[in-house]
Order: C-alpha cells, then structure tokens, then sequence
C-alpha cells in the first residue's frame, strides 16, 4: 500500500488553494466511490483535499428563483429533505436508490456526479430539471450547465484546480406544473449498478405540456438527454432515444437487452 497525504479544508477558498498547490490531488468528500477506485488502480500515492468541514458546501435551501443544494450533501439528506420532496420529489427517489443506507449516510450529491459513472442515479432527475453546478477556483466561480460537465466515463470538463460546491436546478415558473419520473431497473432490488436508468420531467401550463425533458443512464458513455416535441407520441419518443444510446455489452446486460429497456 502507497502513501496518502491528507489535506482538510475550512472553507471553500482554502480547498481552492489547496488543490492549486497540489497538481492532480482529489476531492474527498464522502469517500465511497474514490477509495473503491484506488484499490482497483494498485493503491499509487495520492493527495486528498477532504472538504468534508466545508459548511459552506453542504446543505439545501431555496434561494430565488432556485434551489441549491451543496455539493458536499449527502445522498441520505437529500432523500430525507422535505424541501426536496416537495420541489423535486424524483430526486429524493433516486437518491434512495444509490447503494445501501451506510453508503447513502457518506456518499455526497458532489461525489455522485463528479464521479462520472454513466450509470449515476441522482444525476437523471437533476439533468431533467435542468440542473447547473456552480464551479468555483482561485480564478474565479463559474455555472455550468449540467449536461456539459459529463465528457466521458469517469470524465469531465473541469479543469485542473476547480472544485464544483453546489448544484442550482430552477423552480416552477409562475403558472407552471411539473410532473417528473425516475425509473432504475437492474439485477437486483437493492444495493445495484442500473443496467438502464430512466427520468423524465414535464412541463404543464393550463394543463397542456409545454415542455419535456427524457435522460437515460448507463446507456451510452456519457448520460443521454433529450428535449422531446411534447406532442410526439411515446414511440416516437423511444425510437429517438434508441437513436441516440450507444449501449456497450457487459455483465450487466447485452446491447439489444439495454435497447429492450429502454423501450420499456
């Protein structure tokens, strides 16, 4: 076993300036996905900045026209939020669908959607309600859309020193509904990698869609999402999601049985 040095921040400025001075270290929040991964690689040396002490990087509020939620959050506090569950109720669904509950107590929403694994749960409802990260670094703080943080696998376009703290998805608008869905199917009822990961959110004014947003997980190497035309009809809409998976086949499942999913 190699040699880990362990950084803990205070604040979001230190954590930014520690991961400036330290090229190619990595964020420790939770834990449950980096340290699997370092066992898998031969344990090399590796530098940890630990945010875990970043109040500033945890907790949900309502701000504006928005919520934001930290990216340090555990997954358990997001499935237990009763702000959550009013606003964006798929997401408390998804989120209690990651692992077991020791693992959603110290696995962060941060954590799930910087990890990158295309099979991420909590990342389909937050893609479908249009969800940006709020990215900061001793250069300043950006927002970037949701869908552009995933370029590949394991893969993401932050770049080198920058540290994503929150996640903003916007609210209703005045007159607007909001219906959402989020199915995982995969081998086993609990504790599972999904084989095909679903959520879709619509957009109701007068009782009339106006809007729909579809995104799959663990079918292509970077989560799928769709706007779809609300009045096509839902053939349509699974022959354009087909169209735009590239599955792989793997122990999980098959191209054509991930294509089956999908449909169904």
């Amino acid at each position: 076993m190699r040699q880990i040095t362990h950084l803990s921040a205070g604040s979001i400025d230190e954590a930014c300036a520690l991961l400036a001075s330290h090229p190619g270290a990595r964020i420790l929040a939770g834990g449950t996905d980096i340290m699997v991964k370092w066992s898998r690689v031969g344990f090399p040396d590796m530098t940890l900045v630990d945010v875990t002490r970043v109040g500033e990087m945890k907790g949900i509020r309502q701000a504006d026209d928005c919520l934001r939620i930290g990216a340090a959050t555990t997954l358990a506090e997001i499935a237990d939020s009763p702000l959550i569950a009013k606003q964006i109720a798929i997401l408390a669904e998804a989120a209690r669908s990651v692992g077991s509950v020791q693992v959603r107590n110290m696995a962060t929403v941060g954590g799930n959607v910087c990890n990158a694994a295309p099979s991420a749960d909590a990342v389909l409802p937050m893609l479908v309600y249009e969800a940006s990260a709020v990215v900061k670094s001793q250069q300043g703080e950006r927002v970037v859309p949701l869908r552009d943080v995933f370029t590949g696998p394991g893969a993401t376009s932050l770049e080198a020193g920058e540290l994503v703290v929150a996640f903003l998805i916007p609210l209703a608008q005045s007159g607007e509904e909001r219906r959402g869905a989020f199915c995982k199917h995969a081998r086993r009822a609990g504790m599972d990698v999904a084989t095909v990961g679903t959520a879709a959110m619509a957009a109701y004014r007068s009782g009339r869609a106006v809007k729909c947003l579809v995104a799959l997980g663990a079918v292509a190497p970077t989560p799928v999402v769709l706007e779809v035309d609300p009045s096509m009809n839902p053939e349509a809409i699974v022959e354009r999601a087909i169209q735009k998976a590239s599955p792989i086949d793997d122990i999980r499942g098959s191209i054509g049985y991930r294509n089956d999913m999908i449909r169904v």
